[in-house]
């Protein structure tokens, strides 16, 4: 498990190490099947250039920087040097055995050494040194994170860099003690109240995992913890993804929403239902239907679509549509197929048209492709004869070209040439210009 912590940091540590040197540059189908014909609806109510070594042999780490001198034991800029041929100009790039020499060669180095080295590439220049100060400090978390949170507080200048390397040194120290995480958590955030809001936003990050081991140890007090990060004005939605990590039943889940109902936080009870939903959707649906008892119904079962849709679009929308009331049915399914026309508007187009005519009708189907031509025109193109207004066929037309004028300059105007609305379409687009 040590290990396999050690290989998820390391793999942080690659991701972090680049985001902070962006941060430092800058101020911050479905397949073509033969389909049954759609008719049209009715109207009605690897990386070369990465330096590889061979490891070199260590001596046992009780070995320490004043031994160094000694024959055989490569002192603290040898040490840096190796881990740099190692890393190469581009650790993004590591294949997996470059990455097991590295992870081999800083698994050999003891505690000692490796904060001598950690030292020497933040004293001589940590943008140059960033790769492996970044992958060497993971592995030093994972020794002693709560000695990294020191280090990072008083060696480290860069404010960016520095909530870096705390953010890993707080997930390391979650698993081994995540009380002992949170209570680093508050004081860093308390401390650094002023600090570049993007720095804070790494140190937020170490929320999930600190909230997920402290659930598992003791989910009690996770939840007197989370009701103190509200008291001090944290949002909660990163600890609750935390305490949801775990949950599998939906006793699990329900208990969860009991114990958080006194926050008052809508977002933090939409956001379990999400994460539940995203463990047994057809689970969440009875229960929303059959025990839910409190008066956010319509707005929950509306998170509830919108979570389900993004794993399963059809079943979600059967589902609205079996669970609706008529009266909003119409408007409902709009809504639910705006997101699916602009991704997917074959798929989209397929469900929507094997729906009965009070919901697959010239009103709904008129703001589908509607919906569906701005980001995919040529699809849209071929359903105008479908429309029976001239009104909507003339607004159609006027969106397929706002969203043709942003793919082809020649096809918008191929497009307008032939359009029987190209007046309307002109002065829409002039419109459009003024308003910008």
């Amino acid at each position: 498990m040590k290990n396999l912590i050690w290989i998820v940091c390391v793999l942080l540590a690659f991701t972090a190490g680049y985001f902070v040197n962006h941060f430092s540059s800058e101020t911050l189908s479905l397949d073509d099947q033969s389909q049954a014909p759609i008719s049209a609806p009715k109207d009605a109510t690897d990386n070369n250039n990465v330096v590889t070594s061979n490891t070199t042999a260590l001596t046992s780490s009780t070995n320490t920087v004043e031994n160094e001198n000694d024959v055989g034991v490569p002192t603290t800029d040898e040490i840096a040097q190796q881990l740099k041929a190692l890393i190469g100009s581009n650790p993004m790039a590591l294949t997996f055995s470059e990455m097991a020499n590295f992870y081999s060669f800083v698994g050999e180095l003891s505690e000692v050494q490796l904060l001598a080295v950690i030292q020497e590439l933040s004293n001589t220049g940590v943008k140059e040194n960033q790769s492996a100060l970044m992958m060497l400090f993971s592995r030093y978390t994972e020794i002693n994170a709560a000695a990294a949170i020191d280090f990072a507080k008083t060696e480290i200048g860069d404010e960016r860099l520095q909530s870096v390397m705390l953010n890993i040194s707080l997930i390391s120290l979650a698993q081994q003690d995540p009380l002992a995480s949170y209570d680093h958590f508050i004081r860093l955030t308390d401390a650094q109240q002023n600090i570049a809001r993007a720095s804070n936003m790494h140190l937020t990050g170490s929320l999930m995992p600190i909230f997920s081991s402290l659930a598992k140890q003791d989910l009690s007090l996770a939840i007197d913890k989370l009701y103190e990060l509200n008291k001090l004005g944290h949002k909660l939605m990163l600890p609750m993804w935390g305490l949801t990590q775990n949950l599998e039943s939906k006793q699990e889940f329900v208990d969860l929403l009991t114990l958080t109902k006194s926050l008052d936080n809508h977002e933090i009870e939409e956001g379990i239902i999400s994460n539940w939903t995203r463990h047994n959707p057809e689970e969440v649906g009875a229960w929303l239907l059959e025990d839910y008892d409190g008066e956010r119904l319509e707005q929950l079962k509306d998170n509830f679509i919108l979570t389900w849709a993004s794993n399963d679009r059809e079943k979600s929308g059967n589902w609205l549509i079996d669970n609706t009331a008529p009266d909003k049915v119409q408007r409902k399914v709009v809504n639910f197929l705006r997101s699916w026309a602009w991704d997917e508007p074959k798929a989209a187009m397929q469900w929507f048209s094997k729906q009965p005519n009070a919901i697959y009708n010239q009103k709904t189907f008129a703001e589908f492709i509607n919906d569906a031509a701005s980001s995919n025109p040529q699809f849209a193109m071929n359903y105008m004869s479908y429309l029976d207004s001239k009104k909507d066929q003339q607004r159609l037309s006027e969106t397929i070209y706002q969203g043709l004028k942003r793919k082809s300059t020649q096809q918008a105007k191929d497009f307008l040439e032939q359009s029987p609305f190209k007046d309307e379409i002109l002065e829409f687009d002039e419109h459009l210009k003024k308003s910008l």
